[in-house]
Parts: structure tokens; C-alpha cells; sequence
């Protein structure tokens, strides 16, 4: 059994198998639970990552005259309700004034949170949790599956011959 996890490509295969069940398992809490780790990056900035059903989200807040000190870290966690379909990524996406792209799950938004004063602006990204699982599960199961390849190097033969004799 040691033999197997022999090559390097194979430990980094059983990494992204694991990492690919993080993400399944994070993608199922999030159907019962919105999770936010909220982190104060400078005097008017506020970064959000978000883990809902619809995807991994990042938001940026520029928030004026917020104070305060720099570098905190908050994490919440949110139990949804059986009608709430809508988490927070949403509601900034479907505001009045905000720009908003959608393109195959993946959603881009900026503009100002018109429900919080002063109206903060905002930029927030959120990607599906299948654009991360498949990724990594295809290319584990490639790095677990597939047999390394035997070096063919071939042996180098001096082939001086005697010139010139």
C-alpha cells in the first residue's frame, strides 16, 4: 500500500479528492446554513466570504468613516428558514442601482447596499460549488487512476569510433 502513494502526483491526488469533499460538504450545509467570515482589511473596507446553496461568494464593502481598528476577524452563521431561498449574494444582486453579470451559475455585482446608510458601495463575486468540485475530482481521479508512465530514456552508448585509423 505504501508503494502506491509512492509518486508525488498521487499524494496531490488524495489532496483534491479532499478538498473536492470539503466543498460537497460545505455546498449540503449551505442548503440549512448561510456562513459568513467577515474580515476588516482597512478604515473603510470590509470583506465577506459567504457559503450559501448557490455558490462561494466574496464581497467588498468601502463603507466611509466606518473607524475602527484593522485586521478583525468575525465568523456568523445563519440558520435558514424552509421559505428563505434568498441569501445575502442575491438580495445585492437584485437591488435598484447595482450592475449585475450572470454567466453559467457565476455572478459579478457592483453598486451601493441601498438598505444599509450611507449606502455603502460594493463588488461582490460568486462562483458555484460545481465549478470547483468537478475540477478537482476529474483531475484526483486522473492523478489516482492512471498508471505512471516508465521512463524511456534510452541508455547513451559511446559511439566514438575510431577515425581517422
Amino acid at each position: 500500500m505504501g508503494e502506491f502513494f509512492k509518486p508525488r502526483r498521487r499524494k496531490i491526488g488524495v489532496i483534491l479528492l479532499m478538498m473536492a469533499c470539503a466543498f460537497v460538504a460545505i455546498w449540503i450545509r449551505g442548503h440549512l446554513v448561510e456562513d459568513l467570515l467577515d474580515r476588516r482589511t482597512g478604515r473603510v473596507t470590509e470583506d465577506y466570504f459567504m457559503s450559501s446553496k448557490f455558490g462561494v461568494s466574496w464581497c467588498r464593502y468601502h463603507i466611509e468613516g466606518m473607524g475602527g481598528s484593522t485586521d478583525q476577524w468575525k465568523w456568523q452563521s445563519e440558520e435558514l428558514e424552509d421559505g428563505d431561498d434568498l441569501d445575502y449574494a442575491i438580495r445585492l444582486w437584485r437591488q435598484a442601482g447595482s450592475r449585475h453579470w450572470q454567466f453559467l451559475g457565476f455572478h459579478a455585482a457592483a453598486g451601493r447596499d441601498l438598505e444599509y446608510p450611507p449606502a455603502p458601495k460594493f463588488v461582490i463575486w460568486t462562483v458555484p460549488y460545481g465549478f470547483l468540485i468537478i475540477p478537482f475530482t476529474l483531475l484526483s481521479s486522473y492523478l489516482l487512476l492512471t498508471k505512471p508512465r516508465k521512463s524511456t530514456q534510452m541508455k547513451t552508448v559511446d559511439h566514438i569510433s575510431n577515425e581517422g585509423t
